[in-house]
């Protein structure tokens, strides 16, 4: 009786894993934490805190977001641009 054998492919050697950069924790910025702030603000004005309407608590951050982009923008023409856009998806 003949077994038949396979060829094993020699073993790889282990890389050393490098840490990524992009990993590390970043302080998030004042602007993010104000459009967080004015989003938090905006769903207890409009009483949404113990409410499980999800779709207006996520649309009064998106608010939030979309003044702080444009707030935040230095570029006149960028800045005007950015509010425009938040009056298009409203």
């Amino acid at each position: 009786m003949t077994v038949a054998t396979k060829k094993l492919a020699p073993k790889r050697q282990k890389r050393e894993r490098q840490r990524s950069s992009s990993s590390a924790k970043m302080a998030p910025s004042k602007t993010t934490k104000d459009i967080l702030e004015l989003g938090k603000v905006l769903v207890s004005e409009l009483k949404l805190e113990d409410s499980r309407d999800t779709l207006a608590k996520w649309l009064a951050h998106h608010v939030a977001e979309l003044d702080g982009r444009d707030r935040a923008e230095p570029d006149p023409a960028k800045k005007k641009r950015a509010a425009e856009q938040a009056v298009e998806q409203f």
